[in-house]
């Protein structure tokens, strides 16, 4: 549908913005802004989700990514929205998340040796008309 489509699209923005903040800042000044903070936001819905019969609508659920996006966007391109970071201006939120997760005692780094990266792989069919069968749909509705 042309709701899921668009929440699709809004995931797919908000991770392609992850990676360039992961590219930009590395993996530990973001860490608490994605782990702790965003994270959280998004489990916030998913139990609502739950908890509701009716739940969120697809249009409630895009509008809650594109916000997510729009703020995030908003933190890594917007000098107002950044402050100094030691070496250069770095996005507020970052720092805050940081600050927050400190005061309750979480992590603010990931506790793992190994390197990982986040691709965002976009599939289309090599032929238009060709109907593939999805590994697995998520519906939002």
């Amino acid at each position: 549908s042309v709701k899921a489509a668009r929440a699709r699209k809004e995931v797919l923005r908000f991770l392609k913005l992850e990676k360039k903040a992961t590219d930009w800042y590395g993996r530990v000044l973001p860490y608490s802004f994605f782990h702790h903070s965003v994270k959280s936001r998004f489990e916030s819905w998913a139990g609502k989700l739950l908890q509701t019969s009716n739940g969120f609508s697809s249009d409630q659920i895009s509008q809650l990514l594109q916000k997510e996006g729009d703020d995030l966007e908003k933190a890594l391109y917007n000098l107002s929205e950044q402050e100094e970071g030691g070496v250069a201006n770095v996005p507020k939120v970052f720092l805050q998340a940081e600050r927050d997760a400190a005061l309750k005692g979480l992590p603010t780094k990931e506790m793992r040796d190994f390197d990982d990266e986040i691709e965002v792989l976009q599939h289309s069919s090599s032929k238009p008309s060709e109907k593939q069968q999805p590994v697995e749909v998520i519906e939002i509705s």
